[in-house]
């Protein structure tokens, strides 16, 4: 079974997933992907992933995502979440709908959410008030 116990294919896809938003450095696991959307279009979907792992974490009852919220990125989305085989096998696409899949085993699921909220630390932006003139 794609996720079983054994191999823990989830955590080591969120794994791949936070290294290649905080680093740029592409896993072998994620080397597909890449050559299917590009680097950019790839960050940004492995962001949007992370982010709702990460919110699945503190709201269990949050069991999917509108497949809109990829934004600009959706089309890139649609054909990671269809075509390739890493992203595919953790994730499914139903009904403009993005899950985790039904067949993983409740144990990697828990430890995949745990490893987003652990490892996924967005920069956060901070402006600082206007000083000078018309301030």
């Amino acid at each position: 079974m794609i996720g079983g116990s054994k191999d823990r294919f989830p955590q080591t896809l969120v794994i791949a997933m936070a290294e290649y938003v905080a680093s740029g450095a592409t896993d072998a696991m994620l080397a597909p992907a890449e050559a299917l959307v590009g680097r950019q279009d790839l960050r940004f979907v492995c962001i949007t992933l992370l982010s709702w792992l990460k919110s699945r974490a503190r709201f269990p009852r949050m069991t999917t995502m509108r497949v809109g919220e990829f934004g600009s990125g959706r089309e890139s989305a649609v054909a990671l979440l269809r075509s390739d085989p890493a992203i595919a096998a953790v994730f499914c696409l139903d009904e403009g709908r993005v899950s985790l899949r039904g067949e993983l085993a409740e144990a990697d699921i828990a430890a995949a959410l745990e490893m987003a909220q652990r490892l996924y630390r967005p920069r956060r932006f901070v402006t600082s008030p206007r000083r000078g003139p018309g301030a």
